[in-house]
């Protein structure tokens, strides 16, 4: 499979997911300083067969957050001008960041909520 799907991420960063002639998946986020910082995906996102074209643009959503900080997720996840998917990234990516005292280590629905109380968004 071939091509790239292009996401833009507001002004805090651009975000692209490209997937070569040989089925290398690769994901670079480039920041507003220039500054570029490229992740492989796992075999599992460049194999279409795998993933649908949601799934996989959710995976690339959920990759590019992984590299913000609690500041910036926080940011993401109470602006509304963002698409409910990467807002949905965000949040899980806070979940899994939280420090143990908020999240008692409880399942992730239930981290979730206690995250959402903790951080108020």
């Amino acid at each position: 499979m071939t091509g790239s799907v292009n996401k833009k991420m507001s002004a805090l960063a651009g975000v692209s997911y490209n997937v070569n002639p040989a089925g290398k998946a690769t994901s670079s986020l480039e920041f507003r300083s220039g500054q570029f910082l490229e992740k492989k995906l796992d075999h599992a996102t460049s194999n279409p067969a795998l993933l649908s074209q949601r799934r996989r643009a959710f995976w690339g959503h959920l990759r590019a957050t992984d590299v913000l900080g609690t500041f910036h997720l926080k940011r993401i996840i109470n602006d509304k001008s963002y698409s409910p998917w990467v807002r949905a990234a965000a949040l899980r990516n806070l979940t899994c960041q939280a420090p143990l005292d908020v999240t008692l280590g409880r399942p992730y629905a239930e981290r979730r909520r206690l995250v959402r109380k903790h951080y108020n968004v």
